[in-house]
């Protein structure tokens, strides 16, 4: 089935990157096998050759094996089980689940507001307002400050200017 209808792609990203990384640091099938926990071998060769998944729950074991981020290998096993839409979609709500509520909808206004990204005064002026109608005065009063702070380094608040992040 294809990504449009919800489905992944056959690809053998995964495999190709345990391959690479077995041979780069010399390990035997074996050996992995043991690390992650595969009670039989076979299953890192299904994997391998594209005809097995690895399955989400044996990941992090795979990241100890092969010395690398389990987030990396992680991201790799998901887009074996999942389209990149659904993957996007979990994303979104594992990084909203981790919000307050008043930063979930200060982010909500945000998307509604900010146009493919570029944070401008004028964006964050409608911000402000919108979150000023809606009693989100605390809220208010930071996005006027960062207003306020944009236009005394130089930046004055004209409509579509982008305001750069301040270094640290």
């Amino acid at each position: 089935m294809s990504e449009a209808q919800g489905r992944p792609e056959k690809d053998n990203e995964i495999g190709r990157f345990i391959e690479g990384r077995m041979s780069q640091l010399g390990l035997t099938q074996r050996e992995v096998a043991d690390i992650v926990g595969f009670k039989n071998r076979n299953m890192l060769s299904f994997i391998k050759n594209g005809d097995g998944k690895l399955p989400l729950e044996r990941v992090a074991g795979m990241a100890r094996a092969l010395k690398v981020p389990a987030s990396e290998l992680f991201e790799m096993a998901l887009r074996q089980h999942y389209s990149s839409d659904t993957i996007e979609l979990m994303k979104q709500a594992l990084t909203e689940a981790s919000l307050s509520r008043d930063e979930a909808e200060l982010l909500d206004l945000f998307r509604v507001h900010v146009p493919r990204g570029k944070f401008t005064a004028d964006a964050l002026r409608r911000i402000a307002d919108e979150m000023e109608k809606t009693g989100k005065d605390q809220a208010v009063e930071a996005a006027r400050k960062q207003l306020a702070e944009a236009a005394r380094f130089g930046r004055r608040a004209v409509p579509n200017e982008e305001i750069e992040p301040e270094e640290s």
